[in-house]
């Protein structure tokens, strides 16, 4: 059973931090493109850092989202034991959460820059 545990847990949270990169995208991309006055059409605006805009782009999280599924899905369809699913399961969630941590720092930078 405690073999079993590690793989749920890491399963359960890879599929909480894709669940929380698809908000990320679909509503508070949205919402901080509004509140920066970025149109991602217009192209790159000089006031907002590069990192900043790179975030916010339409394809920065499911980019991000797709290279740790992707790695996920792996840990899943193979069939080498549960060591090595275990690696490939830690794999995706590191990816993930470090890609959605760096994009949610990069999008909010600039609002915690004028504080000071």
């Amino acid at each position: 059973m405690r073999k079993h545990a590690v793989v749920l847990t890491l399963t359960s949270l890879e599929l909480l931090a894709l669940v929380l990169l698809g908000f990320f995208w679909k509503v508070m991309r949205v919402d901080l493109a509004l509140t920066y006055g970025l149109t991602l059409s217009a192209g790159r605006s000089e006031t907002l850092p590069l990192a900043t805009y790179l975030a916010l782009a339409p394809s920065a999280a499911p980019l991000i989202g797709a290279c740790g599924a992707l790695l996920f899905a792996i840990a899943w369809l193979q069939r080498r034991g549960a060591n090595v699913r275990n690696w490939w399961l830690g794999a995706a969630l590191v990816w993930t959460v470090l890609g959605l941590g760096w994009i949610v720092w990069a999008a909010y930078a600039p609002a915690f820059e004028r504080l000071a």
